[in-house]
């Protein structure tokens, strides 16, 4: 029945007729417009990020650095809202103000690269670089609590090394120090 209804649906695109959908919405516009509204809720956040941060980094390498900014810039707010539904559908308290969910580092990771290829954008690499530092500082306070304190020393140390050398934020940077 159901491989019925989807050839009859895919003939009735080939012969141009109005599909199923498209009889419940007889504005052929206004179907399509459903169509793609629930073909995106259907798609994984994770897939979705991951394209975008994707896409993002051939705008980057082609030029289009702005652009390539702003999909960044609304993939990572797309994954502090994801973040704080999940935390809120768990019970869990919201994070608390300044930090940052360890989650968010590939976001976070593909701006760093973004703005570390556009010389303008130096503050904003900074305060990215400070944000990816936050998160890993994050990430070991959960590996804390679970009894990895080795875990938890790993990270740090290595996010002292890469972000405290002069090439990135410096020694004695506020975000390093206090990592």
């Amino acid at each position: 029945l159901i491989l019925e209804r989807t050839e009859e649906e895919h003939l009735r695109k080939l012969m141009n007729q109005p599909t199923l959908d498209e009889e419940q919405f007889p504005d052929r516009e206004e179907a399509r417009r459903a169509r793609y509204r629930a073909e995106k809720e259907a798609e994984p956040l994770a897939e979705r990020l991951w394209a975008m941060r994707n896409s993002a980094a051939q705008l980057s390498q082609s030029g289009a650095r702005s652009q390539a900014r702003s999909m960044l810039e609304e993939a990572y707010t797309m994954r502090i809202d994801d973040i704080a539904k999940r935390r809120e559908a768990s019970g869990l308290e919201p994070m608390p103000p300044g930090s940052v969910a360890p989650e968010a580092l590939p976001e976070l990771l593909a701006l760093e690269e973004c703005f570390r290829g556009e010389p303008s954008w130096g503050r904003e690499l900074a305060g990215v670089r400070g944000q990816v530092l936050k998160a890993v500082r994050g990430a070991a306070a959960r590996a804390l609590a679970m009894n990895d304190a080795e875990r938890a020393a790993a990270l740090l140390e290595g996010a002292t090394r890469e972000y405290g050398s002069d090439r990135k934020l410096g020694a004695e940077h506020v975000s390093v120090v206090k990592t």
